[in-house]
């Protein structure tokens, strides 16, 4: 197990726990609920933020892990992060819905599948 290893499931794990904070502000609604509460908008856009500094940091500190992994579109996930943070007078909450009902999901399986591939002495640190 090198360092950039490490860091890289470390990185991983800050994305599924974010990841799993949407799910969680999201379960049982409906995109009219989710229009209707801004502060559900606010909690699910500052995870999606999250999710995205963590794609970023993984693929500066282990590139050659983020390369060996291209089921997950991380540059595509640090571009989400940049339109709602940079882009924040712009964000639709219909393409946020959309990332929360579609590729959220789709994206925690992909992560949950690399950790689970990961060597035993990774998965338990």
């Amino acid at each position: 197990m090198n360092r950039h290893e490490n860091r890289a499931k470390e990185y991983l794990l800050h994305m599924l726990e974010a990841l799993g904070r949407v799910g969680l502000y999201t379960a049982g609604l409906s995109f009219e609920q989710f229009l209707a509460s801004q502060l559900i908008q606010d909690a699910v856009v500052r995870n999606i933020a999250v999710v995205g500094e963590a794609a970023k940091q993984l693929m500066d500190a282990a590139p050659e892990f983020s390369q060996a992994h291209p089921e997950i579109p991380f540059a595509q996930v640090y571009g989400m992060r940049n339109r709602v943070i940079h882009g924040y007078s712009t964000v639709d909450p219909i393409t946020d819905w959309d990332s929360v009902q579609v590729d959220a999901p789709e994206l925690r399986r992909l992560i949950v599948a690399v950790v689970d591939g990961l060597p035993d002495e990774l998965r338990r640190a």
